[in-house]
């Protein structure tokens, strides 16, 4: 096991995925994180995502997550209660019938909880609803 301090050089995750035929041209995805604090004190943990290979999105999950004024009560003290941080990016669809969601840390120590492709219509929910099934290519 790598200590959590260690560079991340080159670790992501991919999932691979079809969309309904009427998607949009854009969907929103909402990545959960566990409510880790900037323990490297580098102004926040970021990670990247992208979709079909799309410029990458930097996303800075835990730069405000902080027990001073004027975060405490509207963001510390929420992500401490639910122990995870949600974060909302828009990104454009490629016209591939797979579609490749690519999320990438830029600094040690982060714990994705859950991801969600919003094609629109999602609700929130407690946990985030149901799981989408695993479809496997056996070979």
């Amino acid at each position: 096991m790598t200590p959590y301090t260690e560079a991340v050089g080159g670790a992501s995750l991919t999932y691979r995925f079809t969309l309904p035929a009427d998607a949009p041209s854009k969907v929103k995805v909402h990545v959960v994180v566990k409510s880790t604090l900037d323990f490297l004190n580098v102004g926040g943990h970021e990670y990247t995502v992208s979709l079909d290979g799309s410029e990458p999105q930097v996303v800075n999950f835990n730069k405000t997550l902080v027990d001073r004024q004027p975060y405490m009560y509207s963001e510390y003290y929420p992500a401490v209660a639910r122990r995870i941080v949600e974060k909302v990016v828009e990104l454009p669809v490629g016209n591939a019938a797979v579609h490749e969601l690519t999320l990438s840390p830029r600094h040690p120590g982060i714990v994705f909880e859950k991801i969600v492709v919003d094609c629109g219509g999602y609700q929130p929910q407690y946990l985030f609803g149901e799981e989408s099934p695993l479809l496997r290519n056996e070979k």
